[in-house]
């Protein structure tokens, strides 16, 4: 049987340490007498030798030591070889006191052993990892190497610095960073040259095309800033993706690619109450709607996180059912997974869905969303399946004691101009109806565009630059808030944790940006100039308005425990009014679309359409 080259590698590591334990174990007696044993503890140091080496093999394996490699070893190894020696010397001891109390060794012994455990072990790991890093060579010859400049001086940057040590492609020249205490100090033998403004001038005195971004505490307006001063300059900006689910931060350079108007566009950090969302999630069955969408997708990868029983998956698309599946499925995941192609609207096909799999909690994604196509030939079956699709999920929850619904609406239904943006209020107004005292507690989640969502500018943007142009935007003025799909998602499940029913919950969304200056950018970015990809403007699309709002005019907003999530006070809902909206939304189908847009101002009061044809 043919041994692998890792196994061969584990054995000559545990034959290195059993053989620094032996050389230490003598050692430690040589040093204390002078190299003059007597002939009382010689006997004695052989006869315990065995179980020095079984104590150090057993520890050193129970703590893990010999997962790590010796090429990126870390002070984090150091600490566990140091809290292994002490165990080794504290059973010893323990031991030799039980079955040889005769026998009492100098104080100075274990101190001794211990040290020189250390410090053979730790010692030879620290400088098989120099001479990988080639840390060990004064001369080296760098002259065909890409000199780069990165920025951050946290753990990713750490370990991005030794990963590109062993490239026989980069050469790292200097670090910028914003922590003005690391000023003209150095990290991992790299100099810290200065602040983000100083980036295009540390390049040039350097030589420096290429810039890595690798701090994951820099603000996007920080990013900005690193965008704009690199491309006047003409460098090439790179980024390690600093993604939520992290846990280590050791990189590879196979995920260093170009920064991207995403990254631009994200926010600071969110902090969630990842205990509680636990607590809300774990063990329970989940359903989501709309699985196979932007945000319902990211709701089930993010939810399979905290480890549910079985995570439910509808939508009424084949394919992205499928996608979903061949995606979710290959995740090393204990949750049970179901993928279900249902209409929303179909009673008793929701029921059955109900009773078999008995959901604690409902996120409810799903809805036609694209405001231009369905405000003309669609405009009945936008109705149907947002609020008819919504009123049958809703009801089918009451029915069976669902702990929590949770529905995904949008900034388009703050006095809404489409027809879109109209059903999404009325879905809300089914949800506040149907809230009672105790039963199903219900919540409402308003949010804006979130990146890279289906229907989403950049991805369109981005197509027409790859076409050569033009990029057409609507109006020079318009003007949207955008939040990443993770975080949305993130904070739509702490939305599910905090609801005590009745609530619209409201995000906070950030900045607001100039599509403007989005196109710009990302021009910018696929390193075109304006004179090479033109903008062109194209009018408002049918529905579309020049800003979107996330409260009415009447609503005020409530703090929460979380700065990015707030609670609009919402007028009540009267439920005789829904019962209304209801039966109307069963009979539309036979009205023509000018009917029923001139009827949607029944039931939406702020409905106004902006439809100019």
């Amino acid at each position: 049987m043919k041994l692998s080259t890792s196994y061969i590698k584990l054995i000559l590591i545990i034959v290195h340490d059993i053989l620094i334990s032996i050389i230490a174990w003598f050692f430690a007696f040589l040093l204390r007498f002078d190299f003059q044993i007597s002939d009382e503890y010689r006997s004695s140091i052989i006869d315990f030798l065995p179980l020095i080496i079984i104590l150090q093999g057993f520890i050193f394996i129970k703590l893990s030591i010999y997962r790590s490699a010796w090429r990126s070893s870390s002070v984090k190894d150091l600490k566990k070889i140091i809290v292994a020696s002490v165990l080794i010397v504290a059973i010893y001891f323990l031991i030799l006191f039980v079955i040889k109390p005769s026998f009492t060794p100098p104080n100075s012994i274990p101190f001794l052993y211990a040290f020189l455990l250390i410090f053979g072990t730790g010692g030879n790991r620290l400088i098989y990892r120099l001479i990988c890093n080639k840390q060990f060579y004064i001369i080296s010859s760098n002259t065909e190497k890409k000199p780069v400049i990165i920025i951050g001086s946290g753990s990713i940057a750490f370990s991005l610095i030794n990963e590109l040590s062993l490239s026989e492609e980069w050469l790292v020249v200097g670090i910028i960073d914003n922590d003005l205490s690391l000023r003209n100090r150095s990290i991992n033998g790299i100099f810290v040259f200065g602040a983000i403004p100083s980036i295009s001038k540390v390049c040039a005195k350097h030589s420096a095309r290429h810039v890595i971004v690798a701090d994951k505490n820099l603000t996007p307006r920080e990013k900005q800033q690193i965008a704009i001063a690199t491309y006047d300059a003409k460098i090439n900006l790179l980024i390690f993706p600093i993604i939520d689910d992290i846990i280590s931060p050791n990189v590879t350079l196979a995920e260093i690619r170009p920064i991207s108007v995403e990254d631009l566009l994200g926010r600071d950090s969110i902090n969630l109450n990842t205990a509680a969302i636990e607590g809300f999630i774990e063990g329970q069955n989940i359903i989501v709607s709309g699985a196979a969408g932007s945000i319902g997708s990211e709701l089930c990868r993010q939810i399979l996180k905290y480890k549910p029983n079985n995570l439910i998956c509808l939508d009424n698309s084949e394919q992205g059912l499928y996608e979903l599946d061949q995606e979710l499925s290959n995740d090393l995941t204990r949750s049970n997974l179901s993928f279900i192609a249902a209409d929303i609207t179909n009673e008793a096909l929701i029921s059955k869905i109900f009773i078999k799999y008995k959901p604690k909690t409902i996120f409810h994604a799903a809805a036609y969303k694209h405001v231009p196509l369905m405000e003309h030939n669609n405009v009945a079956e936008c109705i149907r399946n947002n609020v008819m699709g919504t009123y049958v999920l809703a009801r089918e929850a009451k029915k069976t004691n669902v702990g929590k619904f949770i529905l995904i609406s949008s900034d388009k239904a703050v006095n809404p101009t489409n027809v879109m943006g109209a059903t999404k209020r009325m879905s809300e107004m089914v949800c506040q109806s149907v809230q009672e005292k105790t039963g199903t507690l219900f919540a409402i989640v308003r949010f804006g565009n979130v990146i890279g969502s289906s229907g989403s500018v950049i991805p369109k943007f981005r197509k027409q630059i790859q076409q050569g142009g033009p990029i057409t935007v609507t109006h020079p003025e318009i003007i949207r808030y955008f939040m990443s799909i993770p975080e949305a998602a993130q904070l739509v499940m702490e939305s599910g944790v905090m609801t005590k029913g009745g609530e619209i919950f409201v995000l906070d969304m950030g900045d607001p940006v100039k599509i403007i200056d989005l196109a710009k950018n990302m021009i910018k970015l696929s390193g075109f100039s304006k004179d090479e990809i033109k903008i062109e403007f194209t009018g408002l699309r049918p529905g579309e308005k020049l800003y979107e709002e996330l409260l009415m005019q009447d609503d005020k907003l409530l703090p929460t425990h979380n700065k990015n999530l707030f609670i609009a006070n919402g007028k009540v809902i009267n439920n005789k009014k829904v019962d209304g909206l209801i039966k109307w939304v069963e009979k539309i189908s036979e009205n023509s679309e000018e009917i029923i847009k001139n009827e949607i101002k029944d039931w939406v009061d702020e409905y106004k359409s902006n439809d100019q044809s």
